[in-house]
């Protein structure tokens, strides 16, 4: 393991415990809503890809002819946005810019994203993406 990778992976785990001792406080509200049911849907994914960035921009634009309210938020694990990545109303960013020491996810976007109350929360990370992990479990 590479000694960078190395230092990554403890970075993370000391994260993940913040996470756990957080968690262990938080309360929130459960109900299961049904996808016909649902007006305000969250979605999580890794946005680093551009076919990823495409193929959640296409299922967006699917979900809102539904006359729901989609808000996306897209995890580009560089320190800016590329410049091929337009933020649009309801599709935001976060970057490593938008971590702390563990990787936890801080700033304006990320915290809007975690005030808001979905119906639905759709996480789409393909691989394990801690910031990410951290987000869905608020």
């Amino acid at each position: 393991m590479h000694l960078r990778d190395f230092g990554k992976q403890v970075r993370i785990r000391a994260g993940a415990y913040l996470l756990s001792m957080q968690l262990r406080r938080f309360t929130r509200r459960k109900e299961v809503v049904g996808f016909s049911g649902a007006v305000r849907i969250g979605i999580l994914y890794e946005a680093v890809s551009r076919k990823n960035y495409e193929a959640v921009k296409e299922y967006v634009r699917r979900i809102r002819a539904g006359m729901k309210e989609v808000q996306a938020l897209g995890f580009i694990d560089t320190r800016k946005v590329p410049s091929d990545r337009l933020v649009k109303l309801g599709m935001d960013f976060f970057t490593r810019n938008h971590l702390n020491w563990c990787y936890i996810p801080s700033g304006i976007v990320t915290e809007n994203f975690i005030e808001e109350e979905f119906d639905i929360l759709i996480a789409l990370n393909f691989s394990p993406c801690f910031p990410i992990e951290y987000l869905t479990a608020f």
